[in-house]
């Protein structure tokens, strides 16, 4: 059971990055790179990558 939700998390991070992408593209073009919140594409990523560790080491 607990693999796939770890699996389930992976799979909506992954969309939620695509997804953050064009927003962080579209900041960046308004404005500049220090003024940009890289936390839309960083948590999921950060969040992805812990999830899909997760679901490899669980059996």
């Amino acid at each position: 059971m607990a693999k796939k939700v770890y699996l389930a998390i992976t799979i909506l991070m992954i969309l939620a990055l695509l997804s953050g992408i064009p927003h962080l593209i579209d900041g960046i073009c308004a404005r500049s790179m220090t003024e940009v919140n890289y936390g839309i594409v960083g948590f999921p990523i950060f969040i992805g990558i812990w999830s899909f560790y997760k679901y490899k080491k669980t059996e």
